[in-house]
């Protein structure tokens, strides 16, 4: 099943060009740098976090998102979508764990979506 969410991850991004119209979304490699105008991103990991009496299941897709400008930027809200399999909601909120504020430039952060 994990190999099937990675496959799925690898066509997670599909923005192209920082905040321009999104193309259609084509596969990447885990660990292959998507060059974006203001964004590198990098797909690492697939996770499926176990639900429990509180929460649903949920799938993690686990990146690292870096500035490419020379000033701090906020978070790109829907730079990243998952897209899983018919009748899935999509999802395109994005957390980064422990972290508050802009992005500096250069400086590598890990997210999931």
């Amino acid at each position: 099943m994990l190999v099937g969410i990675a496959a799925v991850a690898t066509g997670l991004v599909a923005a192209l060009g920082g905040f321009a119209p999104t193309a259609a979304a084509r596969p990447h490699r885990p660990g292959e740098v998507v060059g974006l105008l203001r964004w590198d991103l990098s797909v690492h990991r697939a996770e499926l976090v176990p639900g429990d009496a509180d929460h649903e299941p949920e799938v993690r897709v686990w990146f690292t998102v870096v500035n490419t400008t020379e000033s701090t930027l906020s978070q790109p809200w829907g730079l990243v979508t998952l897209m899983l399999p018919e009748g899935t909601p999509e999802v395109n909120d994005w957390t980064i764990p422990g972290r508050r504020g802009g992005f500096d430039p250069d400086v590598p952060q890990q997210a999931y979506v």
